[in-house]
């Protein structure tokens, strides 16, 4: 398990890596006739004729006024965006993403890469302007059909050809606008920032609303493969006429599902979505929001949406929930049973799973209609796996009303939140604690010999689960401790090679890299700011769901306004608590951060462990630059130096004998060279400058013959003009740099000594020379960054 962990994480496949820590991954089902069989029950035959009925369609307007010159801007650029943002496996054909990025994307193939990107976005423009023969894109769009142990039964997954991802990324991206248009607000799932967060927060205040009885949580039986593609794509048609006949020319021939291991054996999809596509959310989406419009639901609140910058969403008063009519002062003569009822349900869908709230009798007619209209669609809601949260008065009410549906006073799990009674939450919680428990079990387990991978897997992984958990569920701080017990007892230890010996160094190593921490976070900290952050950043979009608007209109400069105060507080945030931590931490520590918050100081814990690229460190090594970073004890090293003294962690970065100071400095130096060879046609290692003879320089000049400069680079600032530069590797704790309180003046310091000894060599015009470039042990020093 530990060896395909390390495989996965070295290619950066953080996702899938973390899958294998508790032996979660699920296995591959042998093709038997029996899972044959079961995969088979999964992709039904299309529906009979019977079922396209008139009333399942929508009139056709629109098509004929797509204007096809806005498919001009799928050029190369466009393709190479959509192949840099593709991962995954390769389909039937056996090429990988990363096999077409190096394709499309890299000049190892020359002018061919640009010229196959050219007759891709040929080829997508044609998908999406012409009704082309469907026989030669069988291969095109067939998958690869992997059969998982679900424990028990089976769930497919379906992996496309690359080259279909590609296209079909470039496709949806060009047209999102187009395709929020349609769905938008009320179906959250087509690419809608903040789309699932707000969708969670909008039912949650629903819920809470006094008027509310309970809330309906739907779930559809094989939703994406029993959708009706007849009627789908006739609606995607006037939905979004713009992506209309790329559909058609994708699904208008049944795609072949082959199962690995089978001797050739495939699966015909005939209806729904085919798995593997990276338009069926967008095609699923819009061709179900005729049968939303059929729902009896809550007129929208016509009312505007207010975004406010500082507070949170607040429950919408009863009376924002009525359309505004102008006063009108005559008496209300309306017979009551024909007044308007602004009772109904109010519902939310993210792709098949839909969710209702409102009173008990409204939501009965919402429940009988989609059942009902539903299976016309190809939406076939499944009572068995839909729960009816109400509230505790209205349990003996509901169950008469819905024998059939599951029905709790606790709550439900919803989109990876929580929705319902506070202790049905904490349960929730709980239950979610012990899996992330077990995880970080697992990788302090293989911190114990890979402590990069498993921290590069926590950061970049396991922590970002958290993340939305935070996000949308309130007050779960306390219930999220037994996490940060494990983090701050087990993992950090086992990573680091040293046990927290204070909550300020927990502190440390909360903050975010740049800052000089570690960016292993403290979930009880942070946790409610992560809600209250996620209800202001998504406030319109919340509201636009709770007035049921049917169209999209926020105002995005107030948006960005938001956000951007979100990220000025969080950062304000950050620098303060590293301020206060530089006075309360040991100055051993607190004289390393400013180091640590230098540019470039941090790239090494910043970026994904790539074997490919060198960027993985060994355990001995990364337990080391975590100690150096942090003037931490070094663990396994001599008491003594080579050279006799004591081995301490100042004298192992300044010792000439034992310190590999010279091993440093040559390191540097040649991979600077090797990164100026890609830009000049001459480049010396160490070049012999030209001995002096007579010339009057100033004193400290260095006058012997054989004086030498690291690096020469004919061509860099100037036509056959040769610059110099020098490479001078530092350490901050050296004691010629005890009196520089700042980095900023250490840099300036060597900078001085280095021009005093080069500066008159290396800028006497007799000599066609260049100025110096001086780069420090972390960065440019200022002089670096003006060299002339």
């Amino acid at each position: 398990t530990h060896n395909v962990f390390s495989k996965l994480m070295l290619q950066g496949k953080v996702s899938a890596a973390l899958r294998w820590v508790t032996n979660k991954a699920g296995g591959l089902l042998e093709p038997t006739p029996e899972t044959i069989k079961l995969l088979e029950s999964k992709h039904p035959d299309p529906q009979p004729e019977e079922s396209f009925l008139v009333s399942s369609l929508l009139s056709k307007v629109g098509l004929e006024n797509v204007d096809n010159v806005i498919f001009e801007n799928i050029d190369i650029e466009a393709i190479q965006k959509a192949a840099k943002n593709t991962n995954g496996s390769a389909g039937p054909s056996g090429l990988d993403s990363d096999g077409w990025q190096r394709i499309l994307c890299s000049k190892s193939f020359k002018t061919c890469g640009a010229e196959l990107c050219e007759s891709v976005a040929l080829l997508t423009r044609k998908l999406c302007t012409e009704l082309v023969d469907p026989d030669p894109l069988a291969s095109f769009i067939s998958c690869r059909l992997i059969p998982l142990d679900k424990k028990p039964g089976v769930r497919p997954i379906g992996i496309g050809e690359v080259l279909r991802r590609i296209i079909g990324k470039s496709v949806t991206t060009l047209l999102k606008p187009e395709i929020l248009a349609a769905t938008a607000p009320l179906q959250a799932s087509t690419g809608l920032e903040g789309g699932v967060e707000a969708a969670i927060h909008a039912l949650r205040t629903m819920y809470e609303d006094d008027d509310t009885h309970g809330i309906l949580l739907v779930d559809a039986d094989n939703a994406f493969n029993r959708l009706n593609r007849r009627v789908a794509l006739h609606n995607t048609s006037v939905m979004c006429p713009e992506l209309y006949k790329y559909l058609v020319n994708t699904y208008r021939k049944a795609a072949k599902l082959y199962i690995p291991n089978s001797k050739g054996w495939f699966i015909l999809s005939q209806e729904g979505t085919t798995q593997g596509d990276n338009c069926a959310s967008a095609f699923y989406s819009c061709s179900l929001m005729p049968l939303m419009d059929k729902l009896p639901t809550e007129p929208p609140d016509i009312s505007p949406v207010v975004c406010e910058n500082t507070k949170p969403p607040q429950k919408p008063p009863e009376e924002n929930n009525k359309i505004e009519t102008p006063p009108d002062t005559t008496p209300d003569r309306t017979p009551e049973v024909n007044k308007p009822s602004n009772k109904a349900a109010k519902h939310i869908w993210f792709a098949d799973d839909s969710g209702a709230a409102g009173r008990l009798k409204a939501l009965k007619i919402w429940w009988d209609t989609l059942q009902a209209s539903g299976p016309v669609y190809g939406y076939f809601p499944k009572p068995s796996k839909t729960w009816l949260i109400v509230k505790e008065e209205y349990q003996e009410e509901a169950k008469s009303l819905f024998p059939d549906l599951n029905i709790t006073t606790e709550g439900c799990r919803y989109l990876g939140s929580f929705i319902g009674t506070e202790s049905g939450k904490n349960n929730f919680i709980q239950a979610k604690c012990v899996e992330w428990i077990e995880e970080i079990e697992g990788l302090a387990s293989i911190a114990q010999h890979e402590p990069h991978l498993a921290y590069a897997a926590f950061v970049y992984g396991s922590s970002r689960r958290w993340s939305f958990l935070m996000r949308t569920t309130p007050d779960i701080a306390v219930n999220l401790q037994p996490i940060e017990d494990k983090i701050r007892n087990l993992l950090i230890p086992n990573m680091t090679g040293h046990t927290i010996r204070s909550n300020f160094e927990r502190s440390l190593f909360s903050l975010p890299a740049k800052l000089g921490g570690l960016a292993i976070i403290n979930p009880v900290e942070i946790a409610d700011n992560e809600y209250k952050n996620s209800l202001m950043a998504n406030q319109q979009l919340t509201d636009h769901i709770l007035k049921q608007h049917t169209t999209l209109n926020t105002n995005r400069e107030a948006g960005k306004a938001v956000k951007s105060a979100i990220s000025l507080s969080n950062a304000k945030r950050y620098e303060s608590l590293k301020n206060q931590l530089m006075n309360d931490l040991p100055p051993s520590i607190s004289e390393k951060i400013p180091h640590a918050c230098e540019k470039g100081a941090s790239s090494w814990l910043t970026g994904l462990p790539y074997e490919k690229y060198g960027f993985v460190l060994n355990k001995r090594g990364f337990k080391d630059a975590i100690a150096l970073r942090y003037a931490l004890p070094i663990a396994n090293i001599a008491k003594k130096c080579i050279c006799g003294k004591d081995n301490t962690y100042n004298h192992i970065l300044i010792c000439k004998k034992g310190g590999f100071v010279n091993s440093r400095h040559n390191r540097l130096r040649d991979t600077v060279a090797s990164i100026l060879e890609k830009i000049c046609n001459e480049v010396v290692v160490e070049p012999t400058l030209q001995p002096c003879t007579g010339e009057s320089l100033r004193p400290g000049t260095i006058l012997d013959d054989g004086a030498r400069l690291d690096i020469a680079a004919r061509g860099l600032w100037s036509p056959m003009e040769m610059a110099f530069f020098d490479i001078r590797v530092s350490h901050p704790g050296a004691k010629s740099n005890a009196n520089h309180n700042t980095p900023a003046k250490m840099y300036s310091k060597h900078e001085r000594e280095r021009k005093e000894i080069w500066r008159p060599l290396c800028t006497d015009r007799k000599r066609n020379l260049q100025w110096p470039c001086i780069l420090d042990h972390r960065r440019y020093g200022p002089t670096g960054y003006h060299v002339p």
